[in-house]
């Protein structure tokens, strides 16, 4: 019990309010989002994928609340190329699901080939020169994209790619944001692909992905709050998809939650003199679509009065370690006022909604509480909760519940981000 009052007390001290002016948000206040999200990926199919009826459900979930708060608000439609799987994807005698999934966007296939290992994480030509025609290569996941990987495999004359992946990370190397792979790419466990290798090493394996690429469409919800002159326009966004294994509460229904947290007590608080605007960005799982989607209707104009983007990916882990990205600018100085010692994550990743803005020209921050990071001993000291656990180990997992995501952490990052967003707005 006393550690668990410790841990409490920690994660309580994550974030506090710099200021008297500053929004309060509580647990009891995100709650009822998570919950309630929770609730529309259970009525459809128990996810809110875009592309399927889950997301557009969330969108009418995003709605109603900012209409009810006094926001403007307005639906985008954005078409995006969607990943349909027929069937399950068939490896030798692997089970679908939980030794094997396909990479979304893989290429379509029916193959046979020779099992060659390729034991080199590189991805350049030299990796695979002992590839042949119609090999099936089985390669430890790389650090680069799997379309250059795949690229570099089909050129060398294989016929699909096995890539291996750790056990606490399966199934999380079947995200591809590159449409169209030339060949069949699926993912294995680390187990699965011990097991693959040991009973049909250099022997001919059957690999089968059933998939089609189609057109669909889905809404980006966009809010705005005009300010007292409105020469310039600070933006809070965040994505409202899921991935299709689960609900995605903390990634990213615990940043829809705050994002609709702080729309409401921005509504209700004196306005600011620049225009307040809050994104939900649909397809970001997909590749990012809603939010490059919605970067492209800029003008020069509008984009040259946006001011800044803060981001809001994953802010409810369940072990949380607060990181604000690692930029310089009016809205990384308010929030790191807001959120004790957090420490920084690389803004100039392409991994989540802030990139279209950053590649505008945009100034961008954002708050992230983690994923299949493991927490260390400092960061227990400082933030509570477990050290040597993954900060989410339900990250793009079936169990990303509102039962597994933090309430608490994300009241205070939303409280957090309320007060950075009100602050540069004055």
């Amino acid at each position: 019990m006393r550690r668990l009052l410790l841990a409490t007390v920690a994660v309580l001290a994550l974030a506090a309010p710099a200021a008297a002016q500053d929004p309060q948000i509580t647990a009891a206040d995100v709650a009822p989002h998570l919950q309630a999200l929770q609730g529309v990926a259970s009525a459809n199919g128990g996810n809110r994928a875009a592309g399927l009826p889950g997301a557009n459900a969330t969108a009418d979930y995003i709605v109603t609340q900012l209409e009810q708060a006094g926001w403007q608000v307005r639906r985008q439609p954005v078409t995006f190329p969607y990943f349909d799987l027929r069937s399950p994807p068939r490896v030798h005698t692997l089970r679908p699901g939980r030794d094997v999934v396909a990479v979304r966007y893989s290429g379509a296939g029916d193959v046979t080939g020779r099992l060659r290992l390729v034991e080199s994480e590189g991805c350049g030509r030299e990796s695979f020169r002992a590839v042949r025609r119609g090999d099936v290569v089985l390669a430890p996941f790389a650090a680069c994209t799997f379309s250059r990987l795949a690229a570099t495999i089909k050129r060398e004359g294989g016929a699909a790619l096995l890539t291996i992946a750790s056990e606490q990370s399966f199934p999380l190397t079947s995200v591809s944001f590159v449409p169209g792979l030339p060949i069949p790419v699926l993912g294995l466990s680390d187990p699965a692909a011990r097991r693959l290798y040991a009973s049909r090493r250099n022997r001919p394996v059957r690999v089968t992905v059933d998939a089609t690429i189609a057109p669909r469409t889905a809404d980006n919800v966009v809010a705005e709050l005009p300010g007292t002159d409105g020469r310039s326009v600070f933006m809070a966004g965040g994505h409202l998809d899921s991935v299709i294994e689960g609900p995605g509460i903390n990634d990213n229904a615990s940043g829809v939650a705050a994002l609709l947290e702080m729309g409401e007590k921005l509504a209700a608080a004196p306005r600011g003199r620049s225009t307040l605007r809050l994104g939900f960005w649909t397809a970001e799982e997909h590749g990012l679509f809603g939010s490059r989607h919605y970067v492209k209707t800029l003008d020069a104009a509008e984009r040259k009065r946006t001011a800044g983007y803060l981001n809001l990916d994953m802010v409810g882990s369940p072990n949380a370690v607060p990181e604000i990205y690692s930029s310089r600018n009016k809205l990384s100085s308010a929030l790191r006022k807001r959120i004790r010692g957090a420490g920084s994550t690389p803004f100039r990743r392409a991994d989540s909604d802030h990139d279209a803005f950053r590649r505008a020209g945009i100034a961008v921050s954002g708050i992230y509480t983690g994923g299949l990071e493991s927490k260390t001993r400092e960061q227990r000291r400082r933030f509570g909760g477990r050290a040597g656990a993954l900060r989410d180990r339900c990250y793009h997992r079936a169990c990303d519940t509102a039962d597994s995501a933090s309430a608490t952490v994300t009241a205070r990052m939303a409280a957090a981000a309320a007060g950075a967003m009100a602050e540069v707005a004055r």
